[in-house]
């Protein structure tokens, strides 16, 4: 019987787990594919509510937002807002927000959104707070989120829609 030293069964591990994962490139996203940018959220008051808004641009395969959360609210959770066929507005909890491969996900007001909800502490404009993202292939992501002032932005956009070029 031979014996295989302890060295050499590292070295045949090692070249069996790169064998493994090189056999499935998509089973694994790479987290420098996703790129969250624009993050924001609304003030808000403690114990009430408030969303946040982002976008998530995909240069790798396909992933999908799974879970949200933040210290800075008891829960958190996805949402879509859309108009029912009656023209109002609805708000339903969704399980995972899909990122396609080569796209670009809007969070913004009227669409997909995170909703924040029973928060600790007030969001006062000018307060950052770190939000969590957990993709099925990418993992976990923080992303720094601004509270800023929606109206505000509104007017600026509207007194001045070429911004500050």
């Amino acid at each position: 019987m031979h014996s295989i030293s302890r060295s050499r069964r590292v070295w045949l591990a090692a070249v069996g787990a790169t064998f493994l994962f090189a056999g499935a490139p998509d089973a694994f996203a790479d987290a420098n594919a996703l790129k969250i940018d624009q993050a924001w959220a609304r003030p808000a008051a403690i114990g009430r509510t408030t969303a946040v808004y982002f976008s998530i641009s995909n240069t790798g395969p396909a992933d999908k937002l799974l879970a949200v959360t933040a210290d800075v609210a008891a829960h958190a959770g996805l949402h879509k807002s859309s108009l029912d066929d009656k023209g109002v507005m609805t708000m339903t909890s969704i399980q995972g927000l899909d990122v396609p491969a080569g796209a670009t996900v809007t969070l913004s007001p009227g669409g997909y959104h995170v909703m924040l909800m029973d928060l600790k502490q007030p969001l006062k404009v000018g307060d950052h707070f770190a939000l969590m993202l957990s993709f099925e292939k990418a993992g976990m992501m923080s992303v720094t989120v601004p509270v800023k002032d929606a109206m505000g932005d509104m007017h600026q956009m509207h007194t001045n829609p070429m911004g500050n070029m």
